[in-house]
């Protein structure tokens, strides 16, 4: 920290020494306006993207900070150090940094409870994935959480007796609501501003991993969950028919984006536990992870992505006015449809490219090596990604929206496949790091007597 720290005063001075116009305030509004000015100022645009990238590379501090937080930190320190006058500076920017050390490192432990968790049941009423736990609200939860908060409010010394008795009963009703429904607790050891959004992170992290152990019955019939408000909700639609023409009149009732509840019973219970959720679940436990682990985190979360993705079937003009369409499968759902499949492939890029030297190939390749060890399966497994990727440039690059669900679905199943398979096999392969992966390919590639499977 004390390194990035030093790299970053000569930033902040080489930025505040030249004559730019900045903000007087930190503010979001007060970012744009100091990246606008060191831009028209010439330079330092550039000295303020360095400063910033010095502070992302501390790795504890890309994991508790998001960048925009980063960004805002770089802005207030140019905004303060700038009103002192110039010989002042370095004595003004050593003193902030000293603040802005301690206030970054100085980490509290903190209980979260976050309400409630969408459209999920849990047939055995609880779960528990890395530092997140999953669980019924129960009436004796509430009276904890209830008790703690009285205490605070009867220790104000600026409330009357009567305002007191409305906060707590305010905060009895709130919390009332959610007993009996699933919410998600979790603990997280982080600076007070980081917090609530580790926590986020956290709780997001447990969900896409519990969606990276979905089975087929829960994409072919729509499910899905989540916190509330970050799933589409099942929502009544009204249509009113009526005929110029003629006497008559109709009403129908539908719904569109309409999610069953996703129930996690025996069956995906034991899935889970055949295809290693125990290491998955460490994973997220840890505190240090490396670029791999990043990595496997990242492939879940787009594979969730393409899970939340709503399943609302789009038919196209040319089916209901009944024309000729050619090839076009009947089953095209569009834009949805193209949408989840382009997250699909993200989720193995994620997990199995290496910047510009990776390419279609060595993604097919790498799937290949990993599920068989058999030489005409990976063939196949091959010419299938290849076939994959040639979809997903059409899409990009053609606007070509015409995916079938079938195909989608048999994606969804064949990158689940491949992620389950790499945690499962990772260990046993000695895949540490990003380095140990381009090595174990080069390997594959290479040496004839391998054999991995």
């Amino acid at each position: 920290m004390k390194t990035n720290l030093d790299a970053l005063k000569k930033r902040i001075l080489s930025i505040c020494l030249r004559k730019v116009t900045k903000p007087t305030s930190p503010s979001f509004e007060s970012l744009l306006l100091v990246r606008e000015g060191m831009f028209l100022g010439t330079h330092g645009a550039e000295d303020f993207d360095e400063a910033v990238r010095t502070l992302c590379a501390d790795d504890s501090l890309r994991d508790a900070f998001s960048k925009l937080d980063l960004e805002e930190v770089v802005a207030d320190l140019i905004c303060k150090v700038d009103k002192v006058p110039e010989k002042d500076k370095a004595a003004k920017i050593d003193a902030e940094l000293g603040s802005l050390e301690q206030r970054l490192t100085s980490q509290l432990q903190l209980h979260f409870l976050i309400a409630p968790l969408d459209n999920f049941e849990a047939e055995n009423g609880a779960l528990r994935v890395g530092n997140v736990s999953f669980h019924r609200f129960s009436s004796s939860e509430l009276e904890e959480w209830l008790s703690d908060f009285s205490a605070l409010v009867r220790a104000h010394r600026g409330l009357t007796d009567g305002d007191k008795v409305k906060n707590i009963e305010f905060y009895r009703g709130l919390l009332s609501r959610f007993v009996d429904r699933f919410v998600a607790g979790v603990d997280a050891v982080a600076t007070e501003n980081s917090a609530w959004d580790l926590a986020i992170r956290s709780v997001r992290s447990a969900i896409s991993v519990l969606k990276l152990y979905s089975l087929y019955v829960d994409w072919v019939e729509p499910r899905g969950f989540g916190l509330l408000g970050e799933i589409i909700p099942r929502t009544p639609r009204i249509t009113l028919r009526r005929a110029v023409s003629k006497r008559s009149f109709g009403l129908s009732f539908d719904e569109a984006s309409s999610l069953r509840p996703y129930k996690l019973d025996k069956e995906h219970l034991e899935f889970m536990r055949k295809n290693g959720f125990s290491k998955l679940d460490d994973l997220l436990r840890r505190t240090e992870k490396t670029n791999l682990d990043r990595r496997l985190l990242r492939s879940i979360s787009w594979f969730a992505e393409a899970f939340d993705v709503p399943r609302e079937k789009i038919e196209s003009k040319e089916y209901r006015q009944g024309k000729d369409v050619g090839s076009l499968p009947r089953d095209v759902e569009s834009p949805h449809v193209a949408d989840r499949f382009l997250k699909l492939i993200l989720s193995l890029e994620s997990l199995f490219t290496f910047g510009r030297e990776s390419n279609k190939t060595s993604l097919a390749e790498m799937c290949a090596f990993l599920l068989s060890g058999d030489f005409q399966k990976r063939l196949e497994i091959k010419r299938y990604v290849l076939r994959v990727y040639g979809t997903r440039s059409k899409v990009v690059h053609e606007g070509d929206l015409a995916i079938c669900r079938t195909e989608a679905d048999r994606l969804m199943g064949f990158v689940r496949d491949v992620i389950l398979k790499f945690v499962l096999r990772r260990d046993e392969l000695g895949l540490k790091t990003v380095g140990d992966l381009k090595s174990w390919y080069e390997k594959c590639k290479l040496d004839k007597s391998l054999n991995w499977v």
